[in-house]
């Protein structure tokens, strides 16, 4: 990314077929992981049924629509697990040689893994440069390797800082615009016996890439036809800047690390345990979804840009 200042950094979720999966042999209706077990209606019995691994809840209405409206193929829809836990179970089905889906949901970050054990399909051969046009030069560079194309982009979520009204104003804080004025407020609200201003969760990688990114860092270089050389500038200024800044906030106590995207993590965000939550456009649904927009909780939340502007740092 340009590393002038940006206000918004990107993480990005894609859809990726796996070799494990499509090497099912003579039969083909039931090739890869089980296609009996399915979260989804199968509407016509009959067809050859595709299994994918996926944990987006609006994956439930992309899959019935696909299904009722396509006769020759069906969709087998499973939630093997939101992230990390399914990344396992997949990892567990490449090593076995069996039970790998035939679709998968990955994060970008991802990727790169799963394509140095050669898990994944090169669809560039299948007519993925007809649906380049379709998305930014961006999200499709992050699926891409030289001419090779190994997933779909399926989601890239802006990043951007969601709050909650009343905490700020309960504190006469204004939604911080840099993160020198993000640090100000946490310790504001912090001397006043209030809670948490953010959380830096440690199963949430891809967005502290993104705020690399912010930076002007870029933390991972990576060439598939170059496989023994993979660059890590995880000691870069930029990279150190955005580390030393959360680890600060950490060692002051002016954020939580709780993991994000659980149960308690969204609880205590409606509870009001945090002030603010740095994450990608995804994140209001895991709100709404949970009642947020709705009864006392309308008006309660309010979205502003990310924080920008972080100067050079020391470690804390």
């Amino acid at each position: 990314m340009n590393k002038k200042a940006i206000a918004a950094a990107v993480s990005a979720a894609a859809l990726a077929a796996t070799l494990a999966g499509c090497s099912g042999g003579a039969d083909a209706a039931s090739a890869g992981s089980n296609t009996t077990n399915c979260t989804n209606k199968i509407v016509h019995s009959d067809a050859p049924k595709v299994s994918v691994w996926a944990w987006y809840p609006n994956m439930a209405k992309v899959v019935d629509n696909f299904n009722n409206s396509h006769s020759d193929v069906q969709v087998c829809w499973t939630v093997a697990g939101q992230g990390g836990p399914e990344y396992a179970k997949f990892q567990t089905a490449i090593q076995a040689g069996k039970g790998a889906p035939d679709v998968i949901m990955l994060e970008a970050d991802q990727l790169t893994g799963f394509e140095l054990q050669n898990a994944l399909v090169d669809l560039s051969k299948y007519g993925a440069a007809d649906v380049k046009k379709n998305f930014s030069a961006g999200s499709w560079k992050d699926v891409s390797q030289g001419d090779s194309v190994y997933a779909i982009p399926v989601d890239g979520g802006p990043m951007a800082m969601i709050y909650r009204k009343d905490i700020l104003d309960k504190y006469g804080i204004k939604p911080p615009t840099t993160w020198a004025e993000y640090e100000t407020a946490a310790q504001k609200v912090k001397d006043a016996g209030g809670p948490a201003f953010g959380d830096l969760g440690s199963n949430v990688p891809a967005a502290l890439t993104a705020l690399m990114a912010q930076k002007g860092a870029v933390p991972f270089t990576y060439d598939l036809a170059d496989q023994k050389n993979i660059s890590i500038h995880l000691d870069s200024q930029p990279a150190k800047d955005v580390l030393n800044y959360w680890a600060g906030l950490v060692k002051k106590g002016l954020v939580a690390t709780q993991d994000q995207f659980t149960t308690d993590y969204i609880s205590g965000m409606i509870g009001g345990k945090y002030a603010t939550y740095i994450s990608a456009a995804w994140a209001p649904g895991y709100l709404t979804g949970s009642g947020v927009g709705k009864g006392n909780e309308k008006g309660t939340f309010a979205a502003a840009p990310s924080p920008n502007g972080m100067q050079a740092t020391q470690s804390p």
